[in-house]
């Protein structure tokens, strides 16, 4: 029988999402990162989200002082039967997750 899952402890990474319209935390950490593009930064959400009405939904890691270690750009895109899906990113060249 398998063991259950042992509970997050503070000290364990935390994985969470966010909107990088609305949380600054996302900006400081493509800027320090060094394999960020343009592709992942605010100004491209904000093109995405008002052009084509796209919904940011990024996946990241956090440490327990609550700073990203990790990123994965998505947007929320109706698909067919207008059912959401998560896209990572629509309409950029490379945009890879960041990671350390």
């Amino acid at each position: 029988m398998d063991a259950p899952p042992t509970p997050n402890t503070a000290d364990d990474p935390q994985v969470d999402t966010l909107d990088p319209l609305t949380d600054p935390a996302w900006s400081a950490f493509v800027r320090d990162h060094p394999r960020a593009s343009i592709f992942h930064t605010l100004e491209w959400a904000r093109l995405l989200a008002q052009t084509y009405a796209f919904q940011p939904l990024y996946l990241v890691r956090r440490a327990p002082d609550r700073t990203i270690q990790a990123g994965l750009p998505l947007m929320e895109v109706r698909g067919l039967f207008r059912r959401l899906k998560g896209v990572s990113l629509p309409f950029s060249d490379i945009c890879p997750p960041l990671h350390p």
